[in-house]
């Protein structure tokens, strides 16, 4: 290391009144800086223990956490006033990996000398001026520091340790200015010599918020065109053979059917168990195309496109990366499970649009800055898509929940104190209560309308005897309807040998086989010169993503819990809100809020992109050769247990010892 980087490390240590001897003294005051919207990190406590652990290794290394940790902190309160600058990245990606060390690019062994090296981007500008006069903002150029300046540096206050920079300025009697935190700065083409700034003082400082609402709402122009791609190419590979085969296959034979008397007259004639509003989508589908697999697949089809670019969208607002974005759609266009939800006229595709359409309106919330307040247009907007997911299948109730939470934390730290607060809490906890509710009950007004030729009022026609009910008896029976539904799936017993337990999705030992038959043809008639071809569609996800998808998720949860980190908390809450119901299915089974049957593996449908979301916040955490390596090692497998999976996920004529090879569901 050159002398110049020497002095400057004796400089850094002197100032920061840093402790070689394995203790940090410097670090001794404890307190949260906001890094972004719902996180609260011990700042200075994380530094403790990465600067405790990093002195062990090379002494002079203290210097590089101390010269980083004042210019990050500096960064992180131009964030609470607004700040939009490039220079804020780096604690957008603190607050959102919560790897402080690997957020700042800090290495182990030889990079630890390099203190000269510009780690961080520039920073945003805070002049040091006492008084209310605002000295303007322009280009400076920097110089090197002279070594005669270093003690004036030391004693100026605007590198002492604590010191807080928002609007109010400060000064020091040399004159000396800082810019993001201490007033010297390295370059690309100062490598080893520090470098400081100077500014002149009759240029005003930046205002206390920059930040513009309607530009922190927008995604880049990049992002949408990686979800359309990704929504392409999910038509690309799905829309082949949808009419294969010519049949109703597994559930296709209740909901079809359903979606069929939907479109012809407005209802449902047989046995209500599920809520009408993915039935009505079907009816859509069939309205259009006829009563043709076409015609109750397209919904389905459409869904799982939403589904992929939903998942692009909520994982760059989670996440911040592009390619991790892509990573997670790659995820659930290759996985098995959402691959056959998409294609086949089930209830769980239709739901997991909508409930991953609400999870990107969260992420989208919860990624932006504090300054921007809660916008009523994304509360309703959220509740009204978790109320579309109820409307589908009851799986989505447990979400509302994580809506509440997320919507009343921002509500709570972006509203005013008393009662101001906790009106703004009551207004967050109506809308999402309510506007679920209403849209949930608005989705059986045509079953209130021609409530006689509804299967909810043939049962009570046969049942009592009375036929033409008024209007509050028609209001009555839909919602005894509500608690025969539940009983229903309370006490079901499941003849189906593919029911299983939830805890088998994470090695997909246990797959749903949707259809099986000998016949090669597509319509499936068979004919006495077939050979021994069989046609399968198997509900399977590749067993290696879904086990790293777990591990992800327990790490996801972990590392959530250790630096209250807002978005890694909404993606470990969200598959625990969708997973663990079916998992405690024997404890929750005695409540009577909970079924007591166990499910089959298409429920996991809308967990698919939360698990895509852990994968790719685990791999955008690694750094350097690791994260490539792993990349490879995940679009290898993702690739490879697509192009082996994909006959049994559309139906393709296969031989039936390559079935029984690759996979083996329950005779």
């Amino acid at each position: 290391m050159g002398h110049d980087a020497w002095s400057f490390t004796q400089m850094l240590r002197s100032s920061l009144s840093c402790d070689t001897g394995g203790r940090s003294t410097e670090f001794s005051c404890c307190r949260e800086v906001p890094l972004l919207p719902g996180a609260h990190t011990d700042f200075d406590c994380l530094f403790r223990r990465f600067a405790t652990r990093a002195r062990r290794r090379r002494g002079n290394s203290i210097a590089a956490v101390a010269n980083h940790q004042s210019r990050l902190q500096n960064s992180a309160e131009y964030l609470r006033a607004g700040g939009t600058e490039p220079g804020a990245r780096a604690a957008r990606r603190v607050g959102r990996s919560g790897d402080v060390p690997h957020a700042l690019g800090l290495r182990t062994g030889e990079q630890h000398r390099r203190v000269g090296t510009n780690f961080l981007p520039d920073l945003p500008f805070h002049d040091c001026k006492s008084t209310s006069e605002r000295p303007d903002r322009g280009p400076v150029g920097p110089r090197t520091l002279p070594r005669g300046t270093a003690k004036a540096a030391r004693q100026s206050p605007c590198i002492q340790h604590g010191e807080r920079f928002s609007n109010r300025l400060l000064k020091d009697s040399s004159g000396i200015t800082c810019r993001g935190g201490p007033p010297w700065e390295t370059g690309p083409s100062d490598r080893g010599h520090a470098v400081m700034t100077t500014r002149p003082t009759d240029r005003p400082s930046p205002p206390a918020s920059t930040s513009n609402p309607k530009q922190d709402r927008r995604l880049p122009k990049q992002v949408w065109v990686l979800a359309g791609a990704a929504g392409l190419l999910t038509l690309a590979t799905r829309l082949p053979g949808l009419t294969r085969p010519r049949i109703l296959v597994f559930d296709e034979v209740f909901y079809a059917t359903q979606g069929w008397e939907i479109s012809r007259g407005g209802v449902e004639q047989g046995a209500v168990v599920h809520p009408p509003l993915a039935k009505w989508l079907i009816a859509i589908g069939i309205k259009i195309f006829g009563f043709t697999p076409l015609g109750w697949r397209i919904i389905p089809l459409l869904a799982g496109v939403v589904v992929v670019m939903s998942t692009v969208i909520a994982a760059y607002r989670l996440l911040g990366s592009r390619i991790a974005a892509g990573l997670a759609g790659a995820v659930v266009l290759t996985d098995g499970i959402a691959f056959t939800s998409g294609r086949l006229a089930l209830l769980d595709g239709i739901m997991a649009a909508f409930a991953t359409i609400a999870l990107a309106l969260i992420a989208t919330v919860v990624s932006r800055p504090l300054d921007v307040p809660l916008r009523r247009r994304a509360l309703v907007a959220t509740a009204l898509t978790l109320g579309a997911a109820i409307a589908c299948k009851w799986s989505a109730l447990p979400l509302v929940p994580i809506a509440l939470a997320v919507f009343g934390v921002l509500a709570w730290r972006t509203s005013g104190t008393g009662r101001s607060r906790r009106t703004e809490l009551g207004r967050t906890a109506f809308f999402l209560l309510v506007a679920p509710f209403a849209l949930y009950c608005a989705t059986y007004v045509p079953t209130f309308i021609r409530f006689e030729d509804s299967g909810i009022g043939r049962e009570l026609c046969g049942r009592t005897q009375h036929c033409t009910p008024g209007y509050a008896e028609r209001i009555g029976e839909i919602f005894a309807n509500q608690r025969r539904v539940l009983h229903f799936h309370q006490s079901l017993v499941p003849t189906n040998r593919y029911a299983n337990n939830a805890v088998s999705w994470v090695f997909q030992t246990e797959p749903v086989g949707l259809l099986s038959s000998s016949c090669p043809s597509a319509d499936l008639v068979c004919s006495s010169d077939d050979g021994p071809s069989v046609r399968r569609i198997i509900s399977i996800g590749n067993p290696v993503v879904w086990l790293l998808g777990t591990v992800a998720l327990a790490i996801t949860l972990l590392m959530a819990l250790r630096f209250l980190d807002p978005r890694r908390s909404v993606v470990a809450a969200w598959a625990a809100a969708l997973w663990l119901p079916w998992i405690l299915r024997p404890v929750l089974g005695a409540l009577p809020i909970a079924p007591a049957r166990p499910g089959y593996s298409f429920y996991a449908t809308p967990l698919v992109p939360a698990l895509a979301i852990a994968i790719a916040s685990c791999w955008l955490g690694l750094r350097g050769f690791k994260r490539r390596a792993a990349g490879a090692v995940v679009a290898l497998v993702l690739l490879a247990g697509a192009v082996a999976l994909y006959p049994t996920w559309t139906g393709m004529a296969t031989s039936r010892s390559y079935l029984e090879g690759l996979v083996s569901p329950r005779p």
